[in-house]
């Protein structure tokens, strides 16, 4: 337990893996616990899918930060060794052109390994030219600072995809009903939460201070009509309306609106 608190420790400090090249592969422990991590994500798919959505974007943007490391010290000419999801123990591990890429225990972070990138990663004989200390200062810096810049991209990425798939929230010209006061003119006229006013004596309104102009330009006691759609439907209704009960003897139908929603496609 003392030997893996302090390799953990010395690879959080590194930002990577710091032990021999030659560690031994993946383990059978290795892989049980990694079924283990996949059953706990499938559970917490199923109990709670928002969670599961926030740690799957978590984990999305973890890796997202570590490619832009890796992208970059590519285009440098930087020698790349390793790419891995969490620290401690390998779970799964796979070899390609001289890179591993794999799983660790600990979903704690990600780490690229590029050679000669920190104090605890010495560089080996042949490798002087590919190092990260050896390439130039831009190069180093473009490097460095690559993981944030992928962060900026994702949120341009996401804010650009909400408003082209999900829309911004704004006004519309859908008058809804999200208030109906009891034993007032509305209420007593039929209007329920969730429909749609359009007119008020005839004239068109889209949102809470032309229909409270509409109204407030009547006298109490006056009966107006009310166009208003409900589950598609086109439907009219009167009201009689009542004093406010403020003294000022002004109309009050007894409803409140909001005309705001997401329109799509509106950047």
């Amino acid at each position: 337990m003392s030997n893996f608190y302090h390799r953990f420790r010395a690879e959080m400090a590194a930002g990577g893996a710091v032990e021999n090249p030659e560690e031994p592969e993946v383990t059978s422990a290795g892989r049980f616990t990694g079924l283990v991590m996949v059953g706990l994500l499938g559970w917490l798919a199923v109990s709670n899918i928002w969670t599961f959505v926030f740690v799957v974007g978590l984990l999305v943007s973890v890796f997202l930060h570590e490619v832009g490391h890796f992208v970059t010290a590519g285009w440098a000419g930087m020698k790349r060794t390793q790419f891995f999801m969490g620290f401690g123990p390998k779970i799964w591990s796979v070899h390609r052109k001289g890179v591993e890429y794999g799983v660790r225990l600990l979903p704690l972070g990600a780490f690229v390994r590029i050679v000669g990138m920190n104090n605890l990663d010495p560089v080996e004989p042949g490798d002087e030219d590919v190092a990260y200390s050896a390439k130039p200062y831009r190069w180093r810096m473009l490097v460095i600072t690559a993981g944030s810049i992928m962060h900026v991209i994702i949120a341009v990425v996401l804010m650009f995809t909400v408003y082209a798939v999900g829309g911004r929230y704004q006004e519309t010209d859908r008058l809804e009903v999200t208030v109906v006061t009891e034993g007032m003119p509305a209420a007593d006229a039929g209007l329920r939460l969730g429909d749609r006013i359009t007119a008020l004596d005839g004239v068109a309104v889209s949102s809470p201070a032309e229909l409270r102009s509409e109204v407030t330009g009547n006298a109490v006691g006056d009966t107006v009509r009310i166009d208003f759609v409900r589950d598609g439907m086109a439907m009219t209704t009167e009201a009689t309306l009542a004093d406010r009960g403020d003294g000022q003897n002004v109309a009050f139908l007894g409803v409140g609106t909001d005309n705001y929603g997401r329109v799509k496609g509106s950047i």
